[in-house]
């Protein structure tokens, strides 16, 4: 099983103008103020570097913190990013599985599709089709 080590989270926005959209970045907790809010990947720009090589940062997009879902290191039959929390179809070799639960197995320490009672392990060899997020609203 092949997993890629990019560290990547995503969460919707609170901030009025974009409200529930999903932004994906490093989520910051920021206990005294109550919030969380992703930063952004802004290194690679040099007007975020000053000359001694220090890097700033951008103060961050307010989110939702019960909507941080990490980045499982595995991209669907699209290309899409899977994150904790999607709902995938899973088809194996053998079997089609529909609205799966993308969840972390703390127990097993590794990342599971969960479909009612049965709980299975993520693999590169099946393929996968990212249908939505535990904290998208129904249409």
């Amino acid at each position: 099983m092949l997993f890629r080590s990019e560290i990547l989270f995503k969460a919707k926005r609170i901030d009025e103008q974009h409200k529930g959209e999903w932004i994906k970045g490093t989520p910051f907790f920021s206990p005294d103020k109550g919030r969380c809010v992703l930063i952004h990947a802004v290194a690679v720009h040099p007007d975020f570097v000053d000359d001694d090589g220090r890097v700033y940062y951008s103060e961050g997009t307010p989110v939702a913190p019960q909507t941080v879902c990490q980045y499982t290191g595995l991209t669907d039959s699209n290309g899409v990013k899977i994150f904790e929390g999607d709902f995938v179809n899973v088809r194996t070799t053998a079997y089609m599985f529909r609205s799966c639960v993308v969840k972390w197995n703390e127990s097993n320490a590794m990342w599971s599709v969960v479909s009612g009672a049965v709980r299975y392990r993520m693999s590169d060899s099946f393929k996968y089709e990212v249908i939505g997020n535990i904290h998208d609203e129904e249409k």
